[in-house]
């Protein structure tokens, strides 16, 4: 308990700033799968930068596509293509994915990634569709509008019967007995 005590200069100071930094970057820099060879020329890393960058670029346009998609949006919006990776790399998209020693690897990584861009895509499709919805009167068919309109004026009409009726016993209860009398009340 003697250690609760913490002070905040301590924590405001720019050396407690810089290591938040640090985290930040280390934790949102991914991981080297095990598959990539730790040289920056080989294909394995080249691939696997392209593929990261790629995924960086469509995140991007999913979060700027801003409308609702139709059957004319294209898939390669949220889906990222093994021919984009080889035109990048300038090699065969087979030679990446097919024929090297890697490439179960690879496209097993490729996969989980295009996962990932789909499921971002649906989630920024849900929030589109979500501020689409029409709200307010103007959602609401004529029919109902005019029932709604009906029945609040029904409701209105009562109360003004009401409060009527209860201003007029109010009078009569103050009025005076000679005059009740020769009203007959």
């Amino acid at each position: 308990m003697a250690n609760d005590h913490i002070d905040l200069d301590e924590l405001i100071g720019e050396k407690f700033l810089e290591t938040l930094d640090d985290k930040y970057i280390q934790s949102h820099a991914p991981e080297r799968p095990s598959w990539v060879i730790d040289d920056e020329d080989h294909t394995t890393y080249k691939s696997w930068q392209i593929i990261l960058i790629i995924k960086e670029e469509k995140e991007e346009k999913i979060r700027n596509f801003g409308k609702v998609a139709n059957n004319k949006t294209q898939r390669s919006l949220y889906k990222i293509l093994k021919s984009e990776v080889a035109e990048k790399m300038e090699i065969s998209s087979q030679s990446i994915f097919r024929t090297s020693k890697f490439s179960p690897s690879i496209l097993e990584f490729f996969d989980e990634i295009n996962f990932s861009l789909l499921e971002l895509y649906e989630k920024e499709q849900i929030k589109q569709r979500n501020r689409q919805k029409n709200t307010g009167i103007r959602s609401q068919k004529k029919q109902a509008i005019v029932r709604s309109h009906q029945d609040i004026e029904n409701e209105l009409n009562q109360l003004k019967a009401r409060t009527t009726k209860e201003v007029l016993d109010l009078a009569i209860d103050k009025m005076p007995l000679d005059y009740r009398l020769k009203l007959g009340l």
